[in-house]
């Protein structure tokens, strides 16, 4: 299957690199901001369990991982938007696969992390299989959005078309965004 750069012109795939990566920096550092205030909550409070701080963080993980895959769906769509790339089959089937694959890749690396997985063993093997638990929900939802949204961008897409045909057709102008 050809990866969303491969289905954009090359003068679209710049953009889209660009907007992916400043979207998916503003989030990391949002992201960091919320767990840096968790914890230091958590420290202010005083609180010593484990548990609830380390399901707390997952939460914020979670977030993040929808919040990037956010980034690369708005990403995808709007440089397909403005360098005129038709939603068709193919490249609605590629962004979907392409997110699904960087949301897989994602939760595989956060259960890894020092602070759920092996290198450190912070989190005991109850909690990590608890954890891996709130996975495939948490994946259906962030999967669920991007099948909607990409749904409406192709709906949008050939209703547009549609449009631009009937026009040509009955040799009227298209509308411009000129002042009179």
């Amino acid at each position: 299957m050809p990866t969303i750069e491969e289905l954009l012109p090359l003068s679209a795939r710049q953009h889209y690199h660009r907007l992916r990566r400043h979207d998916s920096n503003k989030a990391t550092a949002i992201h960091r901001d919320k767990l840096a205030a968790l914890r230091q909550q958590m420290a202010a409070k005083g609180t010593r369990s484990a548990g609830h701080l380390l399901l707390d963080e997952w939460k914020l993980t979670e977030g993040l991982i929808a919040n990037l895959a956010a980034a690369w769906f708005e990403a995808a769509t709007e440089a397909a938007k403005l360098y005129c790339v038709p939603f068709d089959q193919q490249l609605c089937v590629c962004i979907e696969q392409t997110i699904r694959d960087f949301v897989d890749a994602q939760y595989r690396n956060a259960i890894r992390s020092p602070a759920y997985g092996q290198p450190r063993r912070m989190a005991s093997a109850a909690a990590l299989d608890f954890l891996k638990g709130r996975i495939p929900p948490a994946k259906f939802l962030i999967m669920n959005e991007v099948q909607i949204r990409l749904d409406r961008a192709r709906v949008n897409w050939d209703q547009n078309e549609q449009k631009v045909g009937i026009n040509a057709a009955s040799g009227a102008r298209k509308p411009t965004d000129t002042a009179s």
